[in-house]
């Protein structure tokens, strides 16, 4: 029986994983909690840090900021497939307590060459299924390696060279 539940417990995870998901207004959001070991002022240091890694430019990123919240409106290139590469407009909060940050993406938005700008829900309007599933597909998984970054920068000790 122990050896059943332990080999349920990594499928149960990834039925865990975050999504994206609709709120209660239509619109798209992606949310995920990372746990840590640390206090509000060492994860608002870290989470500045990792901003500053993953964006190249935090002063430029960076609409909001304080302990408790940071927000940022950023742009991830998104390759959709080999004719068409766009661009992922975001913003993310990333709400800070003791033992936890919460990032959340909201007010997603896609252009490109050909594609003038456009909320997901938009798309699936706009565009053909195929396609709007497709960039749907791969701004999840660019939010998923987004949020796996963060929390290994997060997750990194700070070495005293």
């Amino acid at each position: 029986m122990r050896l059943l539940i332990f080999l349920l417990i990594p499928f149960y995870s990834l039925g865990q994983s975050p999504s994206l998901e609709l709120d209660e207004n239509g619109k798209y959001h992606f949310q995920k909690v990372i746990e840590t070991s640390l206090t509000v002022e060492e994860n608002y240091k870290k989470a500045k840090e990792t901003i500053a890694y993953l964006y190249e430019n935090a002063n430029w990123v960076i609409k909001s900021d304080n302990k408790e919240k940071v927000i940022v409106k950023g742009l991830f290139v998104l390759p959709v497939h080999s004719l068409f590469i766009g661009d992922l407009h975001h913003t993310l909060t990333i709400d800070i307590k003791d033992g936890k940050v919460r990032l959340t993406f909201n007010q997603l938005a896609i252009s490109g060459y050909g594609i003038e700008e456009s909320t997901l829900e938009e798309l699936k309007v706009k565009y053909n299924k195929k396609f709007y599933d497709k960039v749907k597909s791969k701004t999840q998984d660019k939010m998923i390696l987004f949020c796996n970054n963060f929390q290994n920068n997060m997750a990194k000790k700070n070495d005293d060279w």
